[in-house]
């Protein structure tokens, strides 16, 4: 990794993000798998400076390895993939339409706050969690 630069800022992070389907289910087979990547590509067509280097998948979930300039936040990035890729899925696969016979809107994916999970990648390769800081006196009562 080398660090890149913008207007006003310098830096060199690469974020490891995963998402599940909603309801986990296993809906991410060998054409769906392929379609939704080409999908997750595309968004560099949009955002130009987010450079997706590792896109892998589960039955039930999609991982990414990301790098982004600090002025998006993690929960924007994955809110873009997940919105973007949701809709393009269900105009593609019909079948979705039956295995989420209750979705209005369209969703394919988890939709809770917690329904991703994202984490930094360290210079040394290994994934080190990114979340909430607590303070003593929060995790004591």
């Amino acid at each position: 990794m080398k660090i890149k630069k913008s207007a006003h800022a310098a830096y060199r992070v690469q974020y490891h993000i995963v998402w599940l389907t909603r309801f986990k289910r296993k809906i991410l087979v060998e054409g769906v798998k392929s379609y939704l990547r080409i999908k997750i590509l595309e968004v560099h067509k949009y955002y130009p400076d987010w450079e997706l280097i590792v896109i892998g998948f589960g039955a039930d979930h999609v991982q990414v390895s990301v790098e982004f300039p600090a002025k998006y936040s993690g929960s924007y990035v994955v809110e873009t993939i997940k919105k973007n890729t949701s809709r393009e899925l269900k105009k593609k696969f019909k079948f979705l339409k039956k295995v989420y016979w209750d979705d209005l809107p369209p969703k394919k994916w988890t939709q809770r706050r917690d329904g991703f999970s994202i984490k930094t990648i360290s210079k040394s390769g290994g994934v080190q969690w990114r979340g909430t800081k607590k303070r003593r006196s929060d995790l004591t009562g």
